[in-house]
């Protein structure tokens, strides 16, 4: 993957967290599943922005070394979101690709649960 790859993908993730379908199926979920979402999707935001400004050359090589993971992790949020039959499965996937980027990318995001 790279830089350009994972930012278009970031922003794609961050535009479909944002989007009509997906807050409407959130907002129908309980309270601690709601406030999930909303910081999850807030860590989305700030992985959007950290990559934006980060240095590409520094990151590039930890990009293609965790190549796989992240295209895994975003695929599977895609199919995911697709589907918004599981709520907390999509946002443990979410979860998972923000701590891949963590690994990626020090200081990307500090944590994301």
């Amino acid at each position: 993957m790279t830089a350009d790859e994972l930012l278009n993908s970031l922003r794609d993730l961050d535009s479909e967290l944002h989007s009509g379908r997906v807050t409407d199926y959130y907002r129908s979920q309980d309270p601690a599943t709601r406030a999930r979402f909303v910081g999850l999707r807030g860590w989305v935001a700030a992985a959007v922005s950290d990559a934006t400004y980060a240095r590409l050359d520094d990151i590039a090589d930890q990009l293609e070394r965790n190549d796989a993971a992240l295209q895994r992790g975003f695929n599977d949020v895609r199919a995911g979101l697709s589907r918004m039959a599981e709520a907390n499965r999509v946002l443990d996937v979410v979860a998972d690709v923000l701590t891949v980027l963590s690994v990626a990318i020090p200081g990307i995001i500090d944590q994301a649960t």
